[in-house]
């Protein structure tokens, strides 16, 4: 009977996170933008962001930038379903962002999934703008 019920488990957190990648928008930023080569560069570990329309990731992603583009990662054991990503800045547009109550956000904008928006905190957005080595919108 135990045995049941570690494979529940495992189906349920298998699913989860497969219907948390598709609601998110993350498999269709993995198709347009997966990572092919092992990331290089600055990383920041259990970064929190927002994702499409119905998704955080509290705590649970890896950011990483250098002078070519942005990396993204989950963290095990929730990347079940969430290839790493590698987006290159000439596809990424940022803006601020105020939210409802007045806490101030950076919404970053994929030139080739635009329905997918990710929004992140302004502390995490300057690390990103300084990994890049110019300002955006440059």
């Amino acid at each position: 009977m135990q045995q049941y019920f570690w494979l529940f488990l495992a189906l349920v957190w298998t699913g989860a996170s497969w219907l948390i990648s598709r609601l998110s928008g993350w498999r269709r930023l993995s198709e347009a933008y997966p990572e092919r080569l092992p990331f290089t560069g600055k990383h920041w570990w259990f970064q929190s962001a927002e994702m499409g329309r119905r998704s955080h990731y509290s705590g649970s992603l890896i950011v990483g930038a250098n002078h070519e583009g942005l990396h993204l990662a989950v963290l095990l054991p929730f990347r079940i379903a969430h290839p790493p990503l590698f987006i290159p800045w000439s596809d990424i547009s940022m803006r601020e962002q105020k939210s409802r109550f007045s806490f101030t956000k950076v919404e970053l904008a994929f030139r080739q999934v635009p329905g997918v928006p990710m929004r992140i905190n302004t502390a995490l957005a300057g690390k990103l703008q300084e990994a890049r080595n110019k300002p955006f919108g440059a």
